[in-house]
């Protein structure tokens, strides 16, 4: 789905949106506005019906459509009421990190154990097979050449 055009709600029916996506399917006396809820039933928004499943007793509940679940969504999640909020730069879902790392330490000890590798290598003769002979791994006698 794309976006959904705001229709016009007034204050009940956004205040029966608010209920019913934040605390899900209502029983009638749970309902903020009834007027609100015949709005949002008008415009798709709701559904009003008996249930094949009862909760607490009660099978005759006030829920969001699929339209309405994504009407709210932007405009109670992605937006405040349609209006699109400034980023405090605190938003959970982007970071960004910036890392200085002085690896000059790292790459001269590494420099220094490759030196006393090409040392020992040239002891070696071509791997043998056999007890307590480990050939040399190919990309060391390379490193050495």
């Amino acid at each position: 789905m794309g976006y959904i055009k705001s229709p016009a709600l007034s204050d009940k029916a956004l205040a029966v949106l608010y209920a019913l996506f934040f605390r899900g399917a209502l029983q009638s006396g749970d309902i903020p506005s009834p007027a609100g809820a015949n709005e949002l039933r008008d415009a798709g928004l709701a559904h009003t019906q008996h249930t094949a499943t009862a909760f607490d007793g009660e099978d005759y509940f006030t829920y969001l459509t699929a339209e309405g679940q994504h009407y709210a969504i932007q405009n109670l999640v992605d937006t405040r009421f349609g209006v699109a909020q400034k980023s405090d730069g605190n938003d959970s879902r982007t970071i960004t990190l910036k890392i200085a790392v002085d690896t000059y330490d790292v790459q001269a000890a590494l420099e220094e154990l490759d030196k006393q590798i090409c040392k020992v290598l040239p002891k070696y003769r071509a791997p043998q097979r056999g007890p307590g002979h480990l050939p040399i791994p190919s990309f060391l006698l390379f490193a050495c050449a």
